[in-house]
């Protein structure tokens, strides 16, 4: 196998190890900090990232081309509206869905984020081909097969 092929391979065990944290991280809340409000779980996620984020960004560099680049200073401030109004509060309510429902229902109700990005792109111009209504109706598919009732005996 060539090198690039098994990096390849090697570098695809990241998604299964962000979809096993996602599940640990719904759990944990559901389990053990159903007590706390969700901008107090969001915020301490955030505050716990904050720290190595900003230590990573030291050592790439990045400030130093800040000062030079005048563009780069214009678009941290759509980046920090992104954070705050984006993710932040997308966080905050999915924490408190996570608080009102089952972990299965709030995780898969985070499988409709393709959908909604691709009516943001229809919206904006984009043209929707066959493989993404495929793709749409498979997500649907597999929520409602999550979600449904169970006969019972």
């Amino acid at each position: 196998m060539s090198p690039k092929i098994i990096g390849i391979h090697f570098l695809s065990f990241f998604i299964i190890f962000s979809a096993l944290g996602y599940a640990f991280n719904i759990n944990i809340i559901k389990k053990h900090l159903s007590h706390l409000s969700s901008l107090a779980v969001t915020t301490a996620s955030f505050g716990i990232a904050f720290l190595p984020a900003l230590i990573i960004l030291f050592y790439s560099g990045v400030f130093n081309q800040f000062e030079e680049d005048k563009a780069m200073q214009e678009a941290v401030w759509y980046l920090v509206a992104l954070a705050f109004l984006g993710t932040a509060l997308a966080n905050i309510l999915f924490n408190r869905l996570i608080k009102l429902s089952s972990p299965v229902f709030a995780a898969s109700v985070t499988y409709l984020i393709p959908l909604v990005a691709v009516l943001w792109g229809f919206l904006d111009g984009e043209k929707i081909g066959f493989l993404q209504l495929l793709g749409g109706l498979i997500i649907l598919f597999g929520v409602w097969l999550v979600n449904r009732r169970k006969p019972s005996n």
